[in-house]
């Protein structure tokens, strides 16, 4: 079966499975191992199928040959718990990943990369946010999102125009 009709048929999710299998399977005998970095189990996987996917990448779009790659590489890392150092290295690494995917024009390593560093970063400033929510008052928040309303209303036709242009620019990445 050729990689481009195994992208456009029910095949593709075969592939999905399977590779959300392994990492299930990964993540599984690192957790019953009591092991702390479960890097050391999906990364060299996740290695290995990011190389098979440069190598067939030409081929098929990049969702099918770096996504599954990529979400074995992130994906367990932001289930574990969030240590300094693996925040850091998470998100350095989303952050390459990202630079990457844009710079090559490939969609999947940009959203895939992108997706990892917000999540990182929400997940971070969550703590601080929390404590300056509880250092204000209560209707400076409900003020600050009535005026985000306000200015997001006011250039309403403005932002259409950006969400368009935005879709189309990642419509056009492989």
């Amino acid at each position: 079966m050729s990689v481009a009709r195994l992208e456009r048929g029910a095949g593709f999710w075969w592939v999905v499975l399977a590779g959300a299998l392994v990492a299930g399977e990964a993540v599984a005998v690192a957790a019953s191992l009591e092991v702390r970095a479960v890097e050391a189990y999906t990364v060299p996987f996740a290695l290995l199928m990011l190389l098979v996917g440069a190598w067939r990448g030409r081929a098929a779009s990049s969702w099918l040959a770096y996504g599954p790659g990529l979400a074995l590489a992130f994906g367990p890392s932001l289930l574990q718990e969030a240590t300094p150092l693996r925040a850091f290295a998470l998100g350095a690494a989303a952050l390459a990943v990202t630079l990457a995917g844009a710079w090559r024009r490939l969609q999947a390593p940009a959203l895939i990369g992108g997706a990892t560093v917000a999540i990182v970063t929400v997940r971070e400033l969550t703590p601080w946010i929390a404590d300056l929510m509880g250092a204000v008052p209560r209707w400076v928040p409900m003020a600050l999102g009535g005026l985000l309303l306000l200015v997001v209303g006011a250039t309403y036709e403005a932002r259409k125009r950006d969400v368009r242009r935005l879709r189309d620019a990642v419509a056009r990445l492989r």
